[in-house]
């Protein structure tokens, strides 16, 4: 076997295995710098094993973590203005290569102690979670192949400690699809495999420090169209809040309770998505008012009213904002005290919200107006999706892997509170022309189309996670990468507060805008530590 350690920050492709050339690697060239409550990672080549033959392994520190890469096919490339590559969006500038290619994304966690490599060469990120109260100095983990081949590494547990993922962290959010879980998994929906299925999902989040979960209406809501009315299953609807609860996941996003009329996006009305009445009838507003009914009486049962935050409808834009204002306006009626969030972009809809949720490059072009909502009490998140394409930051698999990592350094810098993505594990499926339900293949076609859209979903914006062989549910190196942007994040408003010059000129060497940044793993890891020396100091 033939060891080389590679940062973690920067992708590795399956065509980039042969090391032949280079010398092996025991130990890496850099220790990296972790807070506590943060987590050290690396990535690990071997080379010069034999398919099909086991490997096993053993660190000697149990907190160790050990994760097998799998690649995946980019199949198509991100437009420069976002989706993929078509007449209205050309190819990005921004792209690391240009698609077919396969890149090392999803992540097999290795529990058992050993695994079965499949070619001659295999690639392992090895991550070290530090404990909040974990003595500060350098740490040396040390682990075993085949119980004779040795390598090491070292992180410096710095004593400046985040926040766990929780109450008082960075608002994270991304939107799980329950049926996705059991589809994928092979289970039935609301049995007891797919329960514990939807704990793995819950513990993997709060893993990477995702602290808010959606909680789609429609998997709670059931409504008689006969009979005109509504049904909450109550006891479902605990039963995954306290599997999150468990788990460590605090903040809970009430579902949206509108979507737009015929699905169009240029629509000029919402309507209820139960009932598809228009919100601004006398029978959207009845329908709106039962399910505020249902919600509020089981919120406040279980005493959730300081956690639940509520969605209206999804990326309101100019032509169907005064739709929504009324939408809002009898949601606020019906559900008094708790905060509005959505996602959009138009600060012209001032006075709806009460947590605006802008796209990064929509916020950058009208940070004033953004802003000026702010100083009237109103609260600023941001997202990315489709789009921005191009030289904006986002999490796509054709960008550079520090990109997703960055966008926590971005948010921090202008004092952003959270970020929504759409996209934990929402694989996509259409009917083709006989009416059979195709299911988006997440490793093979990360970039996938909806049948009402010209173009398709960029790469990997469908999802961070991947489905497990076994049921389980498996990480992807972007979300890691995010993971650790929020941890710097979180760094960030610490240093803020006690040196906010100092903060924003270490800010500076990795982040200016959001499409003006540097993506080199050496500046972002040394602008790091420099926030952790900025903390330490007295």
């Amino acid at each position: 076997m033939k060891f080389f350690w590679r940062d973690a920050m920067a992708w590795i492709y399956p065509d980039q295995l042969d090391m032949s050339g280079e010398k092996t690697m025991s130990k890496p060239g850099f220790v990296p710098d972790v807070p506590r409550g943060g987590t050290g990672t690396l990535a690990l080549i071997i080379t010069d094993l034999k398919p099909g033959c086991p490997v096993t392994f053993a660190a000697d520190d149990p907190a160790c973590r050990i994760s097998l890469m799998r690649d995946v096919c980019v199949n198509l490339n991100t437009g420069e203005n976002g989706f993929t590559v078509s007449d209205w969006s050309p190819r990005s500038k921004s792209v690391v290569r240009i698609a077919p290619y396969r890149v090392f994304d999803a992540l097999v966690e290795l529990k058992n102690g050993t695994f079965t490599p499949g070619t001659e060469a295999a690639a392992l990120l090895i991550q070290l979670p530090v404990k909040r109260n974990a003595e500060p100095g350098k740490k040396t983990v040390t682990i075993t192949f085949n119980g004779k081949h040795k390598v090491s590494f070292t992180v410096r547990v710095s004593p400046v400690r985040i926040p766990d993922a929780g109450k008082n962290s960075v608002y994270f959010t991304n939107w799980m699809n329950f049926s996705n879980v059991a589809h994928y998994a092979g289970v039935k929906k609301w049995t007891e495999k797919y329960w514990k299925c939807l704990a793995g999902h819950a513990a993997m989040m709060h893993r990477v420090r995702q602290n808010t979960i959606l909680l789609n209406l429609s998997e709670f809501i059931e409504y008689d169209k006969e009979k005109g009315t509504f049904k909450l299953h109550t006891a479902r609807l605990e039963r995954v809040v306290k599997i999150f609860t468990d788990a460590g996941v605090y903040w809970l996003e009430g579902g949206h309770f509108a979507t737009r009329l015929d699905r169009k996006w240029q629509a000029t009305e919402f309507v209820v998505s139960a009932t598809n009445h228009l919100v601004r009838s006398v029978e959207g507003n009845r329908d709106i008012a039962a399910i505020a009914k249902l919600l509020r009486k089981v919120i406040e049962k279980n005493n959730w009213q300081h956690r639940w935050i509520q969605h209206a409808a999804d990326e309101p834009i100019e032509c169907n904002a005064d739709s929504y204002r009324i939408l809002v306006g009898i949601v606020r009626k019906y559900m008094p005290g708790y905060p509005i969030l959505d996602a959009m972009s138009e600060p012209e809809i001032a006075g709806a919200p009460n947590i605006w949720c802008p796209q990064v490059q929509c916020y950058q072009t009208k940070e004033k107006e953004f802003e000026a909502t702010r100083e009237q009490g109103d609260h600023i998140w941001a997202y990315t999706c489709c789009v921005p394409g191009g030289p904006f930051l986002n999490r796509l698999l054709d960008g550079e892997l520090t990109r997703p990592l960055l966008l926590g350094w971005g948010c921090g810098k202008f004092g952003i509170e959270g970020f929504l993505h759409w996209g934990w594990n929402y694989y996509l499926n259409m009917k083709d022309e006989n009416g059979s339900t195709l299911w988006q293949d997440p490793y093979e076609e990360t970039a996938a189309g909806y049948s009402f859209l010209p173009n398709h979903v960029p790469a990997g914006d469908t999802h961070v996670v991947y489905p497990g062989d076994d049921g389980s549910v498996c990480s992807g190196m972007r979300l890691e990468a995010q993971r650790q942007g929020l941890e710097d994040w979180e760094l960030i408003r610490l240093l803020q507060k006690k040196d906010p010059a100092k903060c924003a000129a270490i800010i500076r060497r990795v982040f200016r805008k959001f499409d003006d940044f540097t993506p080199d793993p050496v500046a972002i890891r040394k602008a790091r530590a420099a926030l952790l020396k900025a903390l330490e100091a007295e």
